[in-house]
């Protein structure tokens, strides 16, 4: 999936785990990130980045 696929790569380059976003969120996958979320989802990884939260 390439919206997955996306997000995963976004999370890694922020230095981040898919876990620790997963988490973040209350889901188990990033597929059950609606894409019309997407563009908010990300900022809010960013700002997860920036604060060096980590589980």
């Amino acid at each position: 999936d390439q919206q997955r696929d996306e997000l995963q790569n976004f999370i890694a380059e922020r230095g981040l785990d898919v876990k620790t976003v997963c988490e973040h969120f209350g889901i188990d996958a990033l597929i059950q990130i609606e894409e019309a979320k997407l563009p908010a989802v990300k900022q809010d990884i960013e700002t997860l980045a920036k604060t060096g939260m980590t589980a």
